[in-house]
């Protein structure tokens, strides 16, 4: 009876697929969407902006409970080194015990735009015994012939997600002992139209010495960020915004610093053509208050600055790999010279069947360390890095081969002893 039941669908989603027939007239998105099931998708390996941009015939809900269809996505390695992602169906509401599994298989050498195509596939084919009791049935072919407009849902909490964190340790021996406290909390609103983020984050850091016939030695870092960014979607290719910044640090000698101002941003490709490629180059000009804990280099303990950023950022997601390049430019309006470039690149290549080459590289060039402190730094605060030093430079280089061979054809997971 069971295997009749698969059969019977999958004739059906088969038919579905290739054969409806579809209505030539314009439909209004309020109103399919008010059709669509809702769906929560239980995975954090998968690139959500891709999923939803492909599939487009659900309401995405953040919360489980208000689910139609639910569906929990786990994965475990494979003997081939790939990766066996098990996509669990189980209906709510309206089909309430219409359960089932579907297993999509990774290889070793699968690049992460295959992996997410693949992805994508088994979950559209999960979704189609679903479908077939709703009206978007008529509208299916062998993809989804409509462009629905998800600002049209009607959500109670319009759009807003929140979430918290607060982390901390401690640690100790006979002669040290150590608290690290952590706490952030997020606010985000993102429609088509509008992106909204807010969040402040605290960071606390203690360390203690003791040995005998010596000094006790205590040392202490702490930093709290605020931040705001509102921006405005105007055409496919820009975006108008603007943020505002709060920041304490004691590494840094920042007792307050506060930013606020626009910013306006070009992306040379569509913004609907993201999760494949991007090339964005942004403005922005912000007044900069700055407080400090003590005087610095400069015999200062407060400024009032204008700074301006030109920002440049890159990426492509392709078959043959993933390539990200940004670069920073920065500097004091009041004086040039004051200025910071900051260059990033991580480059992923396939380059045959098993072997791939990644490498990543970042430098800076620093000139704008207007918030040293004056005085000589002691020992304790270079060594236990709990002030800021005076550089020109920063880098960091990363770099890396694999080769993966022989069999990929052994899918059995095995997970005993892991």
């Amino acid at each position: 009876m069971k295997n009749a039941y698969k059969i019977q669908h999958l004739v059906i989603a088969i038919i579905i697929s290739f054969s409806s027939i579809l209505f030539g007239q314009e439909t209004d998105s309020t109103d399919v969407l008010k059709d669509a099931p809702k769906l929560f998708l239980d995975t954090h390996r998968i690139d959500m902006d891709y999923v939803r941009r492909k599939v487009t015939f659900v309401n995405y809900v953040n919360d489980r409970k208000q689910a139609d269809i639910y569906v929990l996505v786990t994965t475990k390695k494979t003997g081939s080194k790939g990766r066996e992602y098990t996509l669990t169906f189980l209906g709510k509401n309206q089909f309430e015990g219409r359960n089932d599994t579907l297993v999509f298989n990774s290889l070793s050498t699968d690049t992460n735009d295959k992996i997410r195509e693949g992805f994508v596939k088994t979950l559209k084919i999960g979704l189609l015994p679903y479908m077939i009791d709703t009206p978007l049935v008529d509208m299916f072919d062998v993809k989804f012939n409509y462009n629905v407009d998800n600002n049209t849902v009607t959500d109670k909490w319009d759009y807003w997600i929140f979430r918290t964190r607060l982390r901390g340790h401690m640690r100790g021996e006979e002669t040290r002992n150590s608290y690290y406290l952590s706490g952030e909390i997020d606010a985000d609103r993102i429609t088509e139209e509008w992106k909204i983020r807010l969040g402040a984050d605290l960071d606390y850091d203690e360390e203690n010495y003791s040995y005998p016939g010596q000094n006790n030695y205590f040392s202490y870092s702490r930093s709290l960020a605020a931040h705001a960014r509102v921006v405005k979607s105007l055409t496919d290719h820009w975006s108008l915004g603007g943020n505002t910044y709060y920041y304490s640090s004691t590494y840094r000698n920042i007792k307050q610093n506060f930013q606020v101002g626009p910013a306006i941003e070009y992306n040379i490709f569509p913004y609907s053509e993201s999760t494949y490629r991007e090339m964005r180059l942004s403005y922005s000009i912000t007044y900069n208050y700055n407080k400090y804990y003590e005087k610095t280099i400069y015999d200062k303990m407060e400024d009032h600055l204008t700074r301006q950023y030109v920002e440049l950022n890159t990426e492509f997601t392709q078959p043959w790999g993933d390539i990200e390049v940004s670069a920073v430019f920065s500097n004091f309006l009041n004086d040039a010279t004051k200025n910071r470039l900051h260059i990033y690149s991580d480059l992923s290549i396939n380059l045959f069947e098993g072997f791939q080459f990644s490498f990543g590289v970042g430098y800076s060039m620093i000139h704008d360390q207007i918030n040293l402190p004056a005085r000589d730094l002691n020992l304790d605060e270079i060594l236990l890095r709990r002030s800021e030093l005076a550089t020109q430079y920063s880098y960091w280089m990363s770099a890396g081969i694999s080769y993966t061979f022989g069999s990929i054809y052994n899918n059995i997971v095995n997970p005993r002893f892991d």
